[in-house]
């Protein structure tokens, strides 16, 4: 066995994507730096490190799991939902800690392009992906978890009217995890495909510009 660290990344220039990989010198900034080159636009981020007990089985195990995700066979990017990931090395994890802006080396001047960023992604509305008011969402672990649109971005939720990641954390806390973020387009569906996923139809596009 090899005590070390499992590591997820990801970067807001590359939507969906999330890379999976594991040290055993605590040197996970070193591999971001490696990674941020000229062609990249953005820094990554780490998303989740965790101390384990044997970082090359966890890993070996996640890369199993996911194969079917992998953007190539060569490389350790998979287009799945991080806290997929997280929930199978929370099982192992001996700690987890989290990175600051600083031992990441992202700068103030990355972090408000990185916020940017999200921001926009964030904008989409529910009408701007052809979901009216009424419209119900699935929640994408369990199909008897059902919340409905009420407005341009909230969903009323069992009797409560919020956005739709905090739906979503209720949810997911609810199945045993005590995470403190999700992003809720990745946990609520219409018609068998996540909001995330989702493409605003022609006419959406085109007055939106």
């Amino acid at each position: 066995m090899s005590e070390g660290f499992v590591y997820i990344l990801k970067n807001e220039a590359m939507p969906g994507y999330i890379k999976l990989g594991f040290t055993q010198q605590n040197d996970v900034e070193a591999r971001m730096r490696q990674l941020h080159t000229t062609g990249v636009p953005l820094p990554f981020e780490c998303t989740y490190f965790a101390r384990v007990p044997d970082c090359r089985r966890v890993e070996r195990a996640l890369h199993f799991v996911f194969a079917d995700d992998r953007a190539a066979a060569s490389r350790e990017f998979f287009r799945i939902d991080p806290d997929r990931a997280k929930a199978i090395v929370e099982l192992v994890a001996i700690e987890v800690e989290t990175l600051s802006d600083q031992q990441q080396q992202i700068t103030p001047e990355q972090r408000h392009a990185i916020e940017e960023v999200k921001s926009r992604a964030e904008a989409m509305t529910f009408e701007r992906l052809g979901l009216p008011i009424g419209t119900v969402l699935i929640f994408t672990k369990d199909p008897d978890v059902t919340c409905t649109i009420v407005g341009t971005r909230e969903v009323d939720f069992r009797g409560e009217v919020m956005r739709l990641s905090s739906a979503a954390l209720i949810a997911v806390r609810e199945m045993g995890y005590s995470w403190s973020t999700v992003r809720g387009s990745d946990y609520w569906a219409f018609d068998g495909v996540k909001l995330s996923a989702m493409t605003p139809p022609e006419s959406a596009r085109v007055e939106g510009g």
